[in-house]
């Protein structure tokens, strides 16, 4: 086998696994532009930082994957640089997949994101989806306060709705930002037979 063929070996072996994280996110109901955000996250920024990810997925394999891209970016370079008469194919195909990757998802409004403000509080910004466990409830009946996250806007049909009361129910389509535990907010994610 050649070189050639074990580099292109290597870069089916990543885009296919990456397009089994893509497709059970999809089949789970997430927007295509939601995946491509998580997915861009997982593979090119910090695993460790998508919550949303890891209740789904075993977050040793997240990283392995995470590595696994970097070094055939690594390797595809490596070849490109130091091999005599190299094709360009591979590094030329990455660079414009990468751009155009990086282009949607910074286009794209930044929802169902996390800011981490030290290691166990930040901002969640989360898109209240049909299986969300937030859509059709009200923030008393969510009581959120008492488990240290706190509602600090809602954004619906493009009006800001600041500060909001415990009276506003959340429904399908609402972006909110919330403040806290990012431990706590990770726990319901994994146990979202909590709030059903």
């Amino acid at each position: 086998m050649s070189i050639s063929e074990k580099i292109a070996l290597i870069i089916l072996a990543n885009v296919i696994s990456v397009l089994i994280i893509m497709i059970k996110l999809i089949l789970e109901g997430k927007r295509f532009m939601e995946v491509l955000k998580y997915t861009w996250d997982l593979i090119l920024i910090d695993p460790k930082s998508n919550i949303l990810l890891k209740h789904r997925f075993r977050e040793k394999w997240l990283l392995v994957q995470h590595y696994c891209w970097w070094l055939m970016l690594f390797f595809v370079v490596y070849y490109w640089l130091f091999i005599p008469n190299a094709s360009s194919f591979y590094l030329i195909t990455l660079v414009i997949v990468h751009l155009l990757w990086g282009l949607i998802v910074k286009l794209e409004p930044k929802y169902n994101r996390i800011i981490n403000l030290n290691q166990n509080w930040g901002i969640i910004f989360q898109e209240i989806t049909e299986d969300s466990w937030f859509n059709k409830k009200s923030l008393a009946e969510l009581d959120l306060r008492k488990k240290s996250l706190l509602v600090l806007a809602i954004e619906r049909q493009g009006q800001m709705l600041p500060f909001p009361k415990g009276v506003e129910v959340l429904m399908l389509g609402d972006r909110v930002a919330i403040f806290g535990d990012l431990n706590y907010y990770k726990g319901l994610l994994e146990n979202l037979d909590i709030s059903r």
